[in-house]
């Protein structure tokens, strides 16, 4: 990766890397005093929650490229890498706190970062090494 391509990088996750050592401490803390049972509810609310999500946006996707398909063909949108706005950053931010949580909590802390790459319309090209970053960081 060229010093440019880390720095594309880096501006897309920092704000998503500010969260997450807040939620891996909360995590950490519901770690050990959560009873088991309540975990696993938690655990269940956050799958179905993000089943709900994914269903719900795919459904619009599908309902937008029909549209789209009729008058212009369809491009994905790139991601603009110098305009992000307040409430895309704290967006990340909150992302970034959740997937600490979930990360700490249960070892997934997957969702929170998907939700957050395709609302910030994450270029397919850029999704990888953005996963791989954060993932990197993380993992220290």
């Amino acid at each position: 990766m060229t010093t440019r391509g880390f720095s594309e990088r880096w501006r897309q996750v920092k704000f998503l890397l500010l969260g997450l050592p807040f939620g891996i401490g909360v995590g950490y803390g519901a770690l050990t005093t959560l009873s088991p049972p309540a975990a696993r509810f938690l655990l269940g609310l956050v799958i179905v929650g993000y089943v709900a999500w994914t269903t719900q946006t795919s459904t619009e996707t599908s309902t937008d490229r029909k549209k789209t398909d009729e008058t212009l063909p369809q491009q994905h949108p790139t991601s603009d890498l110098s305009s992000t706005s307040p409430r895309q950053n704290m967006l990340a931010v909150s992302m970034g706190m959740c997937s600490g949580f979930l990360n700490a909590t249960f070892g997934t802390g997957a969702p929170p970062l998907l939700i957050y790459s395709r609302e910030a319309s994450w270029d397919p090209n850029h999704f990888r090494p953005n996963m791989q970053l954060i993932f990197l960081i993380t993992n220290i």
